[in-house]
């Protein structure tokens, strides 16, 4: 009788090392760490073999072909999503994609860790915050690539102070420097048009012109910031424009 045949060597588990690495390769597919994760807290358990995906996953997916049985099926989930997000995209995303993933790999160890830091900050987020996460994710990826680059481009060019200015008002802060609506004292909530003629003007503005503008607010008492905004946004665009360059200007 002719003896069986040894049983296969079970693949080696995943280092932790090697796992930020597949979520960043989800990442270069086209997804945020924060949207790849949201995708696998909602994901059921995904048991198919390696042998029951479809031709054109494992063609995407090969180089995950080894350690498929080891993977957590949330890591799979991600994994396959990430594919399927790849057989949607034109070249010019998947050029775009390549080139994120490589700018990932140069990257200094340092910032990788800043990067997988900003992941794990993300898992302890209140669920409504990670759904408004999840829902600018997707406006922005709606947007074509020319946009998302230029985005990305004056993000990067922002001082750090900038940065943060941009954050509060993309969460909902009416004017550079005020907390969120309701903390300063007793300042008055804006109308959206306000706000968003605002938020227009400011990203207007030089990056030099947006730091001194930010410099200035940081100066001022809640009430006077209130002040402040309700006058520029009474004004004309040439009456603000004039009044900006006498205020800001050296």
């Amino acid at each position: 009788m002719q003896n069986p045949s040894p049983p296969l060597t079970p693949p080696q588990p995943m280092t932790q090392r090697r796992i930020p690495r597949l979520l960043l390769l989800i990442a270069s597919l086209g997804l945020s760490l924060a949207d790849a994760l949201c995708a696998a807290e909602r994901a059921a358990a995904d048991n198919l073999a390696w042998a029951q995906l479809a031709p054109a996953e494992r063609a995407v997916l090969m180089p995950f072909a080894e350690q498929w049985p080891s993977l957590p099926a949330e890591t799979r989930q991600r994994l396959r999503q990430g594919a399927a997000r790849w057989a949607t995209m034109s070249p010019e995303d998947r050029a775009e994609s390549r080139q994120r993933f490589g700018q990932w790999q140069a990257m200094p160890e340092v910032e990788k860790q800043r990067l997988r830091q900003r992941y794990q900050q993300f898992q302890r987020l209140p669920t409504d915050q990670k759904r408004r996460l999840r829902q600018a994710f997707g406006r922005f990826q709606q947007l074509p690539p020319n946009q998302r680059r230029a985005l990305r481009q004056r993000f990067e060019a922002m001082t750090p102070a900038e940065r943060q200015a941009f954050r509060q008002n993309r969460d909902g802060a009416a004017w550079p420097g005020d907390q969120r609506p309701g903390a300063p004292m007793g300042a008055p909530a804006m109308a959206p048009a306000q706000r968003q003629q605002l938020n227009a003007l400011v990203q207007s503005l030089s990056p030099e012109q947006r730091q001194r503008l930010h410099a200035h607010l940081q100066t001022l008492a809640a009430p006077e910031r209130a002040l402040l905004r309700q006058k520029l946004a009474a004004m004309s665009p040439p009456e603000r424009a004039a009044y900006l360059r006498a205020l800001l200007d050296p």
